[in-house]
C-alpha cells in the first residue's frame, strides 16, 4: 500500500501522507484553511464539502457528531477537516474563506 495519496482541496491537487487530516494536508501544502480552533474539533471553522471520494475519509469522531450533526445539522457532505483523515484519493472545498485578509466590502 502506497503511503500517499493525492488529493484535491480547492481545485489544487496535492499529494500527502495516508492518513493525515485534511486540515494538516491543506497546512502542509501551503493551502489556506481557516481553522480557529487549532484543529481540536470545537469551532467547525474547518468545514469542507467532499465532493468526490468521501467513502475515502476516515469515519466520523464523537467530536465531528456531535459538531456537525447534532449541533448544527450538517449533511454527511460536510466534514471536519481537523478530524477527517485522508485513507485515499478526495476532493474537497472549504465551506469558510481562506486565511488571510478579508477585505471589507460595505456601502
Amino acid at each position: 500500500m502506497d503511503d500517499k495519496v493525492s488529493i484535491s482541496i480547492n481545485g489544487q491537487e496535492i499529494e500527502v501522507d495516508r492518513g493525515r487530516s485534511i486540515l494538516a494536508a491543506s497546512m502542509q501544502a501551503g493551502v489556506k484553511h481557516m481553522h480557529l480552533c487549532g484543529g481540536r474539533g470545537l469551532c467547525s471553522t474547518c468545514r469542507v464539502r467532499v465532493i468526490e471520494g468521501a467513502e475515502q475519509l476516515s469515519v466520523m469522531t464523537r467530536y465531528e457528531k456531535i459538531s456537525l450533526r447534532s449541533h448544527l445539522s450538517f449533511s454527511a457532505e460536510i466534514r471536519l477537516a481537523c478530524q477527517a483523515k485522508v485513507m485515499g484519493p478526495v476532493k474537497v472545498e472549504t465551506v469558510f474563506p481562506t486565511l488571510g485578509r478579508l477585505d471589507y466590502q460595505g456601502p
